[in-house]
């Protein structure tokens, strides 16, 4: 339903802001089924985990895009009119660096990441350990966030130098840290938090759940007056 609401109501609206933890929601249910799944499973394969997330994340999407960007193809042919998407932007697609597919990369990421979480999870021994490492990680995350968003591009006056350092800025900002790392900490850290879940105290649980369901409210609230989007419809 979050989902759902994410993609037909108006970005102005109050449920737009409201929805957002729709995704992290299905990060943490993965995480929690993870845990129930592999945690305590000695014989855990991560290459086998790997795969099958593979076969059921990324083939699935893989076959919709060959069949939609072949199905516009005809549609626009039929139509004399030019193909509409740039071979960047297919391949982009492919990669999942763009476009809708960017949910489905948060989910394989996350997946790599699993079998660290699992041995980070085992190494910090009590609960309390990892939910304060993953909070460190976190915080740590938005400050670096914070300086490292938009940084600039280094300029050179000799043109080959500058051809290389534009390439490798954009591959290792650009792609690396933006579209790969800066969505594989937070994301692994909520990852994380759902493989706690199992062992935490329903009444911390609760509590937490009170904490950040008011905490989100309030900051939806904040973010909404100072964009100049506070419609509560």
């Amino acid at each position: 339903m979050l989902i759902i609401l994410a993609h037909v109501c108006p970005q102005e609206s109050f449920i737009f802001n409201l929805r957002n933890f729709d995704v992290p929601m299905m990060v943490i249910v993965s995480g929690y089924l993870f845990s129930q799944r592999y945690a305590g499973n000695k014989n855990y394969s991560f290459l086998s985990y790997l795969r099958k997330r593979f076969l059921r994340l990324i083939t699935p999407v893989w076959c919709f895009f060959i069949f939609f960007f072949i199905a516009v193809g005809a549609i626009e042919k039929l139509q004399g009119n030019k193909y509409p998407f740039s071979i960047r932007e297919i391949i982009n697609a492919f990669l999942l660096l763009d476009g809708a597919g960017w949910i489905i990369r948060v989910f394989f990421i996350v997946a790599i990441l699993s079998i660290f979480i699992l041995k980070l999870r085992r190494l910090a021994v009590k609960d309390t350990y990892f939910l304060i490492l993953l909070s460190c990680i976190y915080f740590g995350y938005e400050i670096v966030l914070k300086f490292c968003n938009d940084l600039p591009l280094p300029v050179f006056n000799l043109a080959i130098i500058d051809f290389f350092v534009r390439k490798i800025w954009f591959l290792g900002y650009h792609i690396f840290t933006k579209k790969i790392l800066f969505y594989a900490i937070p994301y692994g850290c909520i990852f994380g938090l759902g493989i706690l879940l199992p062992s935490i105290k329903k009444k911390f649980i609760f509590f937490l759940s009170i904490f950040f369901g008011v905490c989100f409210s309030l900051l939806a609230l904040y973010y909404s007056k100072n964009s100049g989007f506070c419609v509560l419809n």
